[in-house]
């Protein structure tokens, strides 16, 4: 039997107001969403061609969330998600977002 992993969520911890996922398109527009919190996951080990899970691998990751329709998935899913900022932190300046953009043209970002 071939197996793979995958993940899934298992509880969620509200983040306070104001907390942003920051989103950069390939022109250099910043645009930002609010986080809505943490989604705490747990990686599933699956059969590959029944799709039914196996097991817990016992591996765990908090990841920020995105609200998508009704459901909250990882803001890491979604194209252009650069990073999240807290209450306090000013959005990335536009240099900043040039840095990144040429980090990303040269394979080493998102």
């Amino acid at each position: 039997m071939k197996t793979r992993t995958s993940y899934r969520s298992v509880d969620f911890h509200p983040a306070p107001p104001g907390w942003r996922s920051v989103f950069l398109a390939d022109d250099g527009t910043i645009t930002t969403e609010p986080m809505p919190g943490w989604l705490i996951q747990e990686e599933i080990e699956f059969d590959a061609e029944t799709f039914e899970d196996i097991s817990p691998t016992g591996y765990r990751r908090v990841v920020a969330s995105y609200m998508d329709g009704a459901e909250l998935e990882p803001v890491s899913d979604f194209s252009g998600f650069w990073c999240v900022i807290s209450p306090d932190q000013p959005l990335p300046t536009a240099e900043q977002a040039a840095e990144e953009l040429a980090s990303r043209r040269a394979g080493h970002g998102r």
